[in-house]
């Protein structure tokens, strides 16, 4: 689906919204809508009854059973967790995760059918909320929990849905009270989905069960079939290594200088390859290193469209590395727009090299 397509969906998608630079700055790239729950026709003052209030509350996403999925913010009274806030933004879903047949979860339709044989990168975060539980109990990630790529789906009642999600953390991951954790992986659509969903899920058989209250946040799909191919690099593959690998792995914050990107686009110019290339492969020469990559603007224009767009140039960095071959659980993003100049943004030199793309050593 071309891009000039994606924004008029999300445009048609937007109407309603009365903050019109919500459409001005959302992610075209993707394909879940209102990915943060920010967006709503209103907002619960207490924890919901049922699945309908959930649905008539928040736009685009809905319940699919029968149980009281809420919507949840950081301005609610009496909320779990409150000290943990939201990933982002105010608002998030919550979900209750009991060890027993019925579960909780969040669904919503994509703003474009999936690909069959189409790669997605997709990704969610989820924290578990400790004053639901009895102090001291631990927990482990179930492989159960996560994410489930679906067409339109419904249960009449309150139970679990006997569904294997494509995308989960496993379960071996400890899991700490009130932390954010990103579940992230690359997948392959093995049909044209229409609808995403995340909660407790009853396949693989035998699985244990998650048991507790979660907020879930900041969820996203984004297809990487307009990331460059093996011949648009195949130059840059031939070209010396340059001081880029030997910087970063003695380094653990390296400004990548020679990443471009259209004006006012997170859109990656082909000069940007040749340096992207060779942090993948020092990436897939050191399988147990975690990075991050920084974005960040100068400070002309808006300052939350420059956090937007930072965020999403990131992002772009992060997709490239993931369309050559590096895990996306290996990668987190984060935007600071205009909050950590360089250099002097008076100047158009000063600005120039605000205007950067960073990439943090997190592991080795």
């Amino acid at each position: 689906m071309s891009k000039v397509i994606r924004k008029l969906l999300y445009v048609f998608l937007c109407t309603g919204i009365s903050t019109t630079s919500f459409c001005q700055d959302w992610d075209f790239d993707n394909m879940v809508p209102n990915p943060g729950f920010e967006y709503c026709h209103f907002v619960p003052s207490y924890y919901t009854d049922s699945g309908i209030n959930f649905t008539d509350a928040v736009k685009n996403w809905f319940a699919p059973n029968k149980a009281s999925t809420d919507l949840l913010s950081t301005k609610f009274k009496g909320l779990y967790g409150k000290e943990v806030g939201a990933h982002s933004g105010e608002n998030m879903a919550g979900i209750s995760v009991p060890d027993t047949g019925w579960g909780e979860y969040v669904a919503v339709e994509l703003a474009w059918p999936m690909t069959a044989g189409q790669k997605y990168y997709v990704e969610f975060w989820v924290a578990m909320v400790k004053s639901y539980l009895p102090k001291g109990v631990p927990q482990k990630m179930s492989q159960g929990f996560g994410l489930l790529l679906d067409y339109e789906l419904y249960e009449a009642t309150n139970k679990r849905f006997r569904k294997q999600p494509q995308v989960t953390l496993g379960d071996e991951r400890e899991l700490k009270y009130g932390e954010w954790i990103k579940i992230a992986d690359t997948i392959e659509a093995s049909s044209a989905y229409t609808h995403l969903y995340i909660g407790q899920f009853d396949k693989p058989t035998g699985i244990r069960p998650l048991n507790g209250y979660f907020f879930i946040d900041d969820v996203k799909v984004k297809d990487v079939r307009d990331l460059p191919s093996a011949t648009e690099t195949e130059a840059s593959a031939k070209q010396p290594e340059s001081e880029t690998i030997k910087t970063l792995e003695s380094k653990e914050l390296l400004v990548l200088d020679n990443v471009y990107f259209e004006t006012s686009s997170s859109t990656l110019r082909i000069s940007s390859y040749p340096q992207l290339d060779e942090v993948v492969k020092w990436l897939l020469a050191n399988p147990d290193v975690t990075i991050k990559v920084n974005g960040h603007t100068d400070s002309v224009g808006n300052a939350y469209s420059n956090l937007a767009l930072s965020n999403r140039r990131a992002e772009a960095v992060m997709l490239y590395f993931i369309a050559k071959g590096v895990s996306g659980k290996r990668i987190d993003v984060q935007g600071f727009g205009e909050l950590k100049p360089i250099s002097d943004n008076t100047t158009q030199d000063g600005r120039r090299k605000n205007r950067r793309v960073e990439i943090e050593v997190l592991e080795k």
